[in-house]
């Protein structure tokens, strides 16, 4: 049974180059991205996979503390260039809680 506490999440919007599901092999690139973000995220939290369309590579992560597995999400992301448009969505609550967006590349203090 879970709880509110670990339905917080992070949502990573990484835009493709086109309004669809992106130029052909662009989307395969991202599955590295992916997986890197999987790994980083083990302590804070759990990668519940990706969906892609409407121009974006969508993952989606899962855990207790969206802000710590923010952190370790910002960590992945500084090693690839997203496209400019792509952002994250972090919400520190259950699903229908409200979400604070962040542009990347993330700037975190």
């Amino acid at each position: 049974m879970s709880t509110s506490d670990d339905q917080q999440a992070v949502i990573i919007y990484l835009r493709l180059s086109d309004d669809q599901f992106g130029a052909e092999g662009e989307s395969f690139a991202l599955y590295d991205v992916e997986e890197a973000l999987g790994e980083a995220v083990k302590r804070a939290g759990e990668l519940d996979g990706h969906e892609i369309g409407g121009g974006f590579f969508t993952v989606y992560v899962y855990g207790s503390n969206a802000d710590a597995m923010l952190q370790t999400i910002a960590r992945v992301l500084a090693r690839h260039t997203p496209k400019p448009g792509s952002y994250v969505l972090l919400r520190r609550g259950p699903p229908g809680s409200s979400s604070q967006r962040f542009e990347l590349p993330l700037t975190l203090h």
